[in-house]
């Protein structure tokens, strides 16, 4: 779980992607049922201009769930599945920057 601890912070803090946090948490009558069950989204806008690389973070899930799915169907090997990782850490190279904040003082974050 460090991990991912680890990479969602480090994910939130890229200047090129964005994502938009949605936790379902609250239940009518405070009851959890097989329909409303307690779960947390990320949801990335392919087309957020503000950040441009959520395009390729679309792409790059969506390539992950087919394969995902060839993989556990046995329509593709361990290896194969590898080896489209692999070709897809290639491809998407291009590095992302931290977002910076600028040191404010109390009263001009109160402005």
């Amino acid at each position: 779980m460090r991990d991912f601890v680890l990479f969602m912070y480090e994910l939130a803090m890229k200047k090129e992607i964005g994502f938009k946090i949605i936790v379902e948490d609250k239940f009518p009558n405070d009851i959890e049922t097989d329909e409303n069950n307690w779960n947390a989204k990320l949801v990335f806008y392919g087309n957020d201009k503000e950040h441009p690389f959520n395009s390729d973070v679309c792409n790059i899930l969506k390539e992950l769930s087919d394969n995902l799915f060839d993989l556990e169907s046995y329509s593709i090997t361990k290896e194969q599945f590898d080896s489209i990782k692999n070709k897809s850490v290639e491809y998407y190279s291009l590095p992302l920057t931290q977002k910076e904040f600028e040191d404010l003082s109390r009263d001009e974050i109160l402005k």
